[in-house]
């Protein structure tokens, strides 16, 4: 939120005087880009879930694949 506030030149390509930014994180499946708010305040998430949780979402895939395939 500081960023967007605290950015000098916030004006989009028409020349409109704000933008509105998803502040998510860096996930690998993004619902949302992240690239005009990374260009234009510097937006820098921290976190991507997929990397944070892998280990947790391979024990899952295990379980699911376990269930259906009678492993």
């Amino acid at each position: 939120m500081a960023k967007s506030l605290e950015t000098p030149d916030i004006l989009d390509e028409n020349g409109v005087l704000f933008q509105i930014f998803c502040g998510i994180s860096d996930n690998s499946h993004n619902f949302w880009s992240l690239a005009n708010a990374k260009r234009i305040i510097g937006y820098a998430p921290e976190g991507n879930s997929t990397i944070k949780f892998a280990d947790k979402i391979a024990d899952i895939m295990e379980q699911v694949k376990s269930r259906n395939y009678g492993d």
